[in-house]
């Protein structure tokens, strides 16, 4: 004789459903989620012509102490002058005894992006005559980076835009949006600013986007991305990725939250004329195994 329908395991099946659906919907979800995603991430290679120059320990141990000299920035620049561009993540928002030098730098190299900041709707711009992008850094509600706000100021655009646009694309037109960075590992294309300030490296940067920022822990502009591995990233590590995005044109996509639900829906349905011939103990089991199902089809739709 061919098994009824278990009505019970209708009913809890299509409760679960409800709740599962509607948390989906309304994003109660997206820390489990994120968590999930976060650890199967998969880097991308660092394009070979954009260089990143560390402002680590190892450069303040023989440099001097933080913060350093307007002089040594300018000394920076020259060594990379023969760059597409330079970005410099690093604040030059108040006057210091020894401008002129860096001043001098930057009325002939007309390659640079300096640093700006936006701190709740008052924009802090440098000092210097020069092109500048705000560097703030959106973090999510678990303290990880995977955003980058490009909708943040009408007055000025993101410090990772203003480089791509002077390095590579000066028609580039902005989609002020929030967009999700697509991580590259840039570690292979890092070198320390004592390196390249003393020369003890033989290094060329014809034609290169040249980015120079704090790596160092101490200088508080690091933070956990979902390529972190428990070691933060440095903010200009993240501008790095940005900008290769930019070029490669490859930010993450999420899928939509109508579209999420929608899916859970149809294959709810199906699975509720399978699940309805099952115990309840079957049921709940069977609807743990699909959610985990649906986290990793959440990644592969980034």
């Amino acid at each position: 004789m061919e098994k009824r329908f278990n009505k019970t395991s209708i009913g809890v099946f299509s409760v679960l459903m409800i709740i599962f659906i509607l948390a989906a919907y309304f994003n109660a979800l997206s820390y489990l989620k994120s968590g999930i995603t976060d650890r199967i991430y998969d880097k991308q290679k660092a394009l070979d012509n954009i260089v990143i120059i560390k402002i680590d320990d190892y450069s303040i141990n023989n440099v001097g102490r933080w913060p350093w000299e307007r002089e040594v920035f300018a000394n920076l620049i020259e060594k990379t002058k023969d760059a597409k561009v330079i970005g410099v993540d690093v604040s030059f928002f108040e006057s210091s005894s020894n401008d002129s030098s860096l001043m001098e730098v930057l009325k002939t190299q007309k390659n640079v992006v300096l640093a700006s900041e936006i701190n709740y709707n008052q924009i802090y711009s440098p000092i210097f005559n020069s092109s500048s992008g705000y560097v703030n850094i959106l973090t999510d509600f678990d303290g990880v980076t995977r955003s980058v706000n490009f909708d943040l100021s009408e007055k000025i655009f993101p410090f990772a835009f203003e480089v791509y646009k002077l390095g590579w694309n000066k028609n580039a037109i902005i989609d002020k949006e929030i967009k999700k960075i697509n991580f590259a590992d840039f570690s292979n294309n890092e070198f320390s600013a004592y390196d390249i300030i003393h020369g003890t490296k033989n290094i060329t940067f014809k034609d290169k986007i040249v980015l120079i920022g704090a790596t160092a822990p101490d200088l508080h502009d690091s933070y956990f991305t979902p390529i972190s591995e428990g070691i933060a990233t440095g903010g200009v590590e993240i501008h790095a990725s940005i900008v290769q995005n930019l070029i490669l044109d490859n930010f993450l996509e999420s899928q939509g939250v109508l579209g999420t639900s929608l899916m859970i829906f149809l294959i709810g349905f199906i699975g509720m004329f399978f699940f309805s011939r099952l115990r309840v103990y079957y049921v709940i089991v069977g609807l743990i195994l699909f959610e985990i199902s649906y986290f990793y089809i959440g990644f592969f739709s980034y």
